[in-house]
């Protein structure tokens, strides 16, 4: 499912770029990327329901966290490509700067975690994370 949209999307993108699909919106042709942030949610909302019926060991807490960030750098993903859509359709005349704020945020909220660890080992070296 991840290849076959990420194909549809290399191919749909190129060809709205070049005017070969003039009488297509931008709508549909990011909506590729729509239809794997749909799994995305899907999946977040079925692993956090299954993980409160069964309410697991300290490590699952771990995969829940990941769960919940994945989610949440989706969900701001989601955000710019439904900025981006907007901005090339002219609906909006936003700066592109504006518009790809949500990414910038993704990025520095993806990069907490692995600070956070480098912290953590260094104040206990002696355990193995």
């Amino acid at each position: 499912m991840l290849f076959g949209c990420a194909f549809a999307l290399s191919i749909l993108l190129p060809l709205k770029g070049d005017g070969a699909l003039n009488g297509t919106s931008w709508w549909a042709v990011f909506a590729p990327l729509w239809v794997l942030d749909a799994l995305v949610f899907v999946g977040c909302a079925v692993g956090c329901s299954r993980w409160r019926q069964y309410r697991g060991d300290a490590a699952d807490r771990y995969d829940i966290a990941g769960m919940v960030m994945c989610t949440i750098l989706v969900a701001l993903l989601f955000v710019t490509e439904v900025l981006i859509c907007v901005r090339a359709e002219g609906v909006l005349e936003i700066d592109w700067r504006v518009v790809f704020t949500p990414t910038y945020i993704a990025t520095v909220f993806a990069l907490v975690p692995a600070f956070a660890q480098r912290l953590f080992v260094r104040k206990h070296p002696s355990v193995i994370v």
